[in-house]
């Protein structure tokens, strides 16, 4: 099965998931695993499987104001940022993608590890955006965690590796 694994990140957490995301479709299938900027149209319409995840920012997903704000802060605290993150974020890149035919998505996020009443979930408003893209959402969004500090959670990895692992079994199953 051909598997796409599109993420934004600013200061990397995303993307270690996606990496972990990708590691979890294990290696019978064909994963990809891709900023926003670099994950066409093309791309995905080739995809049978497409995982996408971003950062919770104020909430839900990411604005340009907010990414800019997080890069600021990045320098401000001297916090690495992640390679991509002056690129796209998923929202540019939704407008951008057109309908799709029922390719299985799956949407995932990294927030703060506290209460979602209080951080908000960014897979939320990414599977409503999959949905009306024309993708057939096969998981409920799940969220990743990170500390204060800017760190995954320990074991977040592992448990995103088994949480692909689960998905990818059952990707032509609707939730």
């Amino acid at each position: 099965m051909q598997v796409l694994v599109v993420y934004e990140s600013i200061y990397g957490n995303t993307h270690t998931i996606a990496a972990a995301v990708a590691r979890g479709c294990g290696s019978e299938h064909d994963v990809t695993v891709l900023p926003v900027a670099e994950a066409t149209a093309e791309r995905v319409a080739v995809a049978e499987m497409v995982f996408v995840g971003g950062p919770t920012h104020m909430h839900g997903e990411s604005w340009a104001m907010t990414r800019d704000g997080a890069r600021k802060q990045a320098e401000k605290e001297e916090l690495d940022l992640d390679p991509d993150a002056s690129g796209p974020g998923l929202r540019t890149w939704f407008h951008g993608l057109g309908h799709v035919d029922g390719i299985a998505a799956a949407a995932f996020d990294t927030r703060f590890d506290a209460n979602p009443a209080f951080t908000g979930r960014a897979s939320r408003g990414i599977a409503h955006r999959l949905r009306h893209h024309g993708f057939r959402v096969s998981a409920d969004p799940e969220s990743f965690l990170i500390t204060t500090d800017n760190a995954l959670v320990e074991g977040e990895e592992l448990r995103a590796e088994n949480w692909a692992r689960s998905i990818v079994g059952t990707a032509h199953e609707p939730v």
